[in-house]
């Protein structure tokens, strides 16, 4: 075991560093593949409701009365205000922190009630007991409080006001609708004469050439490029943790050459010695990165990256990860074996 780890250390180090940032860069494209959340409970199919004119909400609604189907259906009124209806099945993915939902009743009853972002008590009204928010001149009742930590600042949700709140009914100056259905997100807007509707623009969420997050990709490649630049940089001090880790092990070479041993014999040994610590690196490094983004979920301790990097990690990224590694430890167990070919053993026990 000692022989093992003779001069290890910076090369566990620098694998290790390797290893996370794969992951991270890795994670962050996944992440980024998928669409935006405007609600932390928007599956990834749902579509954008882009209206070409000035429309009531009351107006904007009905347009959506004839769905039999479990929906969600709302707006964005502005920047990271919403309003929400949704149907009991359609809040999974919602941490409740206090109070409860919206009830039938509420949408009935066209109660001005509201679910507000935890954090942002102070910006609310308290009378009585009860926290008031006010938009637009008109107060709604808090009613439940809830984290997002899946979306980005940038397009997280303040608040949700019942979307059929009395006090929204005629208001018009809202940025952009959305629709979610699940996986027949799409089946429903066709059947329902949504998609073809000349007084909307229809599209899915992922679209981020032109559409609503079109913002958003240049964004995502300024920061990707940053974090490619981090890995360059960490890269070319694997090649010297890697360099060192066979220099330190040269004294067991020529004591494998001693008693008989062949090159390729010693080639096959430093490739299973440097895959065994491979596989160490790479095991170490994903947990460690997985730790980070679950810790970071659970315990709120950054949106940025929670937007960035998601809680998923990439196996195409670990597999590539694995492959760069093993690129270079063979190349370099290669150039040794290479420059050690014509020495003999008197030579090599001189040189240690």
């Amino acid at each position: 075991m000692r022989q093992y780890l003779h001069k290890t250390g910076l090369l566990l180090t620098i694998f290790i560093m390797v290893s996370v940032i794969f992951n991270l860069c890795g994670a962050a494209i996944k992440h980024q593949k998928e669409p935006e959340k405007l609600l932390p409970n928007l599956s990834n199919e749902y579509a954008l409701v882009e209206s070409k004119k000035s429309m009531k909400l009351e107006t904007y609604i009905t347009n959506f009365e004839k769905v039999k189907e479990k929906f969600l259906l709302g707006v964005v009124l502005d920047g990271d205000l919403r309003a929400v209806y949704a149907e009991d099945s359609m809040w999974k993915g919602l941490k409740l922190v206090s109070g409860h939902l919206f009830t039938e009743k509420d949408y009935e009853k066209q109660t001005n009630t509201v679910l507000i972002r935890d954090g942002i008590q102070t910006l609310c009204e308290k009378v009585d007991g009860i926290y008031y928010y006010e938009y637009n001149g008109k107060k709604y009742e808090v009613i439940g409080v809830y984290k997002d930590v899946s979306s980005s600042s940038i397009y997280s949700s303040k608040c949700m006001i019942n979307l059929y709140a009395s006090g929204l009914q005629d208001e018009k100056d809202w940025e952009i609708g959305f629709f979610d259905a699940g996986k027949s997100t799409w089946t429903q807007l066709e059947n329902y004469g949504i998609a073809k509707n000349k007084s909307f623009n229809v599209y899915a969420a992922t679209n981020k050439e032109d559409g609503y997050f079109s913002n958003k990709v240049s964004n995502i490649n300024m920061m990707l490029a940053i974090y490619a630049g981090l890995g360059f940089m960490i890269l070319l001090h694997s090649l010297t943790a890697t360099e060192n880790w066979i220099e330190g092990k040269k004294h067991e070479i020529v004591v494998r050459r001693l008693v008989g041993a062949t090159r390729l014999q010693i080639f096959k040994w430093l490739l299973l010695q440097f895959v065994s610590l491979l596989f160490l690196t790479v095991l170490l490094g994903t947990f460690l990165t997985k730790i980070i983004l679950i810790c970071n979920y659970n315990w709120d301790l950054s949106y940025t990256v929670s937007a960035m990097f998601g809680t998923q990690l990439s196996y195409m990224s670990i597999f590539y990860n694995m492959l760069f590694f093993m690129v270079i430890g063979v190349l370099l167990i290669l150039l040794v074996m290479f420059m050690q070919r014509k020495k003999t053993i008197m030579v090599m026990l001189h040189e240690e």
